[in-house]
């Protein structure tokens, strides 16, 4: 911070008088306005005293974001990269594998009213796909090692009372178990899910809502 000779306080025969206004770089006179910032920089650093490490930065607007169901679009994250900086990637590393699920790793169970239609849905097969667009890498390797998705469906102009309870349920914290649920709730319809889930896997899944119009 500085001062200028115009932001000198007032002095009366050598007392000073009024207030002192310091000029912070980046603000109006009056520190309304904050001067504008970007973060479209490709990196900056993070670091302790006398420490400077590039880290690669992310892009703020998600519509801005690298969307794809490629997976080598997505490389494993090092841990530098802004979205991952905190991120336990030791921990996460068996869901961010490009890997099939191991059988029976997980369960669903679907509890609803009368009505409402279950289903599974294969891959490509409308309206799977139709909203999801991978944006990350657990995203994008959920997506392609995921089999049938489950697919819950509330048809046009119905009104569901109870929630609609969707139950996961892993089966061993050692198995993969990669996910795909379709929500789909049809024009005019009214309803609530509820995704409880129990047990344990390494579980990867992509929830994806459709909402008529």
């Amino acid at each position: 911070m500085t001062n200028t000779p115009a932001e000198q306080a007032e002095t009366v025969e050598g007392i000073e008088v009024g207030e002192r206004r310091i000029t912070i770089p980046g603000m109006t006179e009056e520190g309304e306005n904050l001067a504008a910032q970007t973060n479209d920089a490709e990196e900056h650093s993070h670091g302790g005293l006398g420490e400077s490490k590039p880290v690669t930065s992310g892009i703020g607007s998600r519509s801005k974001r690298h969307t794809g169901f490629d997976v080598a679009g997505f490389p494993e994250p090092t841990g530098r990269e802004e979205e991952w900086r905190f991120t336990p990637l030791k921990r996460l590393a068996p869901v961010l594998t490009d890997a099939a699920s191991d059988e029976d790793a997980c369960t669903y169970e679907v509890d609803a009213e009368e009505g409402v239609v279950v289903s599974a849905l294969a891959p490509g097969e409308s309206p799977r796909n139709s909203v999801l667009q991978p944006a990350d890498r657990a995203a994008v390797v959920g997506s392609k090692n995921a089999g049938d998705a489950l697919h819950v469906r509330v048809p046009a102009n119905t009104e569901v009372g109870t929630p609609i309870r969707v139950n996961i349920a892993g089966s061993d914290a050692a198995k993969r178990a990669n996910s795909h649920i379709v929500l789909d709730a049809g024009e005019n319809s009214s309803a609530v899910f509820v995704l409880e889930h129990r047990g344990s896997a390494a579980f990867n899944g992509n929830v994806e809502v459709a909402v008529g119009d």
